[in-house]
């Protein structure tokens, strides 16, 4: 319990909680990320969570930049530490109900063979689809207010 109380104080510090734009599936990904000088804490993290973690090697020209450690999770891992964290965080706390609201949207459906579809099928699947994607929009519009940040695919 100490460990998860630490472990949401460092995030609601140094964590952020964001959706990337994956153009492929038509969605955005959830993603949460951590960024420390200190490799030990962000290995807590990584032992508890799973996840990937990484050394970013900042400007060598300017010795006021360090390099940092990164830790990341994404999708149902991501879900996993919003759900397990989130009755312990303070000042993330809005945006993670929020995150784990998005992840439960239904999927978009797949509609491969529009053209060999009768009209009905055909309608309802656009209905059905265009529906999703409000309430992506919806909640996406929620994360921008709430200062979440979408993801690049770079560090910002």
């Amino acid at each position: 319990m100490d460990t998860l109380f630490y472990l949401a104080g460092f995030f609601d510090g140094e964590g952020c909680i964001g959706l990337e734009n994956v153009k492929a599936l038509k969605a955005h990904k959830l993603q949460i990320q951590v960024d420390n000088i200190h490799k030990d804490q962000l290995l807590m993290f990584k032992k508890l969570f799973g996840g990937s973690m990484y050394l970013v090697l900042r400007n060598k020209y300017n010795p006021n930049h360090h390099d940092i450690w990164c830790w990341k999770l994404a999708d149902r891992k991501a879900e996993y530490f919003l759900k397990t964290i989130s009755p312990y965080l303070i000042t993330k706390k809005k945006q993670a109900l929020i995150a784990l609201e998005y992840r439960k949207l239904d999927k978009l459906s797949n509609i491969p063979n529009i053209k060999q579809m009768n009209n009905e099928t055909k309608d309802k699947m656009i209905i059905k689809n265009n529906k999703i994607k409000e309430e992506r929009r919806v909640i996406y519009e929620q994360f921008r207010t709430n200062k979440m940040v979408p993801f690049q695919n770079s560090l910002v």
